[in-house]
């Protein structure tokens, strides 16, 4: 038993990826060109920018600090090089992450019922406005449950209870550009104060569509980062470019789907495998 945690251990050689190569020789470069070349397009820079990449240079390196791994039952030991811990910038971390996360929110917090996936996006134009006040995000992902919520009471005659709601705010999309949008895990109907659990088999998409769209234009609005000429200019569009999906169903038993449904939501914008297959083709 002993034997086999030991062999299980792989310590991994961080300074192998693309990735750390590149923050190591490029970073420097990419910070002090940043300014004039990319903050037009992308936004500002966060000072937590260079923290976090100087932490991620460190990260699995022995140099920078251990810990020494003692069984106390046959007295086998090893050597464990302490990780950066960050989110986004570093995959690894980010991946045991998100990975614990799926665990404790599938043990501890999820009730036995079905749940979907709920995926609320918006128009391109409207994104430019949450890169360059990130204010924004938390007050989007409360819209998000503010229209899910709305639509399953709806779907259930108005009946009064609360869905159970996991968020997250994504900031990018499948080319790693900037895509603000939401990922929601959400139960399968609402529960009432008194525990009982109301299920909803159908929601009116379409209705929550547009209860969506009209609270984003109304937060929008209250910010003061565009006018009412805006909002009836986009109400007219033929399509909005706002849209819900729900389609990603977990049954109430699937608890491997579940923590792979959550690692999928908090995932980390890119894979070090990813990278190595656009370095090979």
């Amino acid at each position: 038993m002993c034997d086999s945690a030991v062999k299980l251990y792989r310590p991994r050689n961080p300074e192998a990826s693309p990735f750390f190569r590149l923050v190591r020789d490029r970073f420097d470069e990419f910070e002090r060109v940043y300014d004039k070349r990319f903050q037009p397009k992308y936004g500002y820079w966060h000072p937590a920018i260079r923290s976090a990449m100087d932490k991620f240079l460190k990260c699995g390196d022995v140099r920078e600090g251990l810990a020494r791994v003692r069984c106390p039952d046959c007295g086998k030991e090893f050597f464990v090089a302490f990780s950066c811990k960050q989110r986004c910038c570093c995959p690894s971390c980010d991946q045991k992450r998100a990975l614990l996360l799926g665990m404790r929110l599938t043990e501890e917090v999820f009730a036995p019922v079905g749940h979907r996936q709920w995926v609320l996006t918006m128009p391109k134009w409207l994104r430019l406005f949450f890169r360059n006040d990130r204010r924004l995000l938390g007050k989007l992902c409360c819209l998000a449950y503010e229209t899910i919520r709305d639509g399953l009471r709806q779907a259930c005659r108005n009946q009064e209870g609360e869905p159970g709601f996991v968020g997250a705010v994504q900031t990018f999309g499948d080319l790693i550009n900037w895509h603000s949008h939401v990922h929601a895990i959400v139960s399968e109907g609402l529960f009432k104060r008194d525990g009982f659990f109301i299920r909803v088999v159908k929601v009116d998409m379409e209705r929550c569509t547009a209860a969506w769209r009209e609270r984003v234009f109304d937060l929008l609005l209250r910010e003061e980062k565009i006018d009412e000429n805006v909002v009836r200019s986009m109400r007219a569009w033929p399509h909005s470019g706002f849209s819900i999906d729900n389609s990603v169903q977990i049954t109430a038993d699937d608890t491997g789907g579940m923590q792979r449904l959550v690692s999928y939501i908090s995932r980390c914008p890119f894979s070090l495998l990813c990278g190595q297959l656009m370095k090979k083709y």
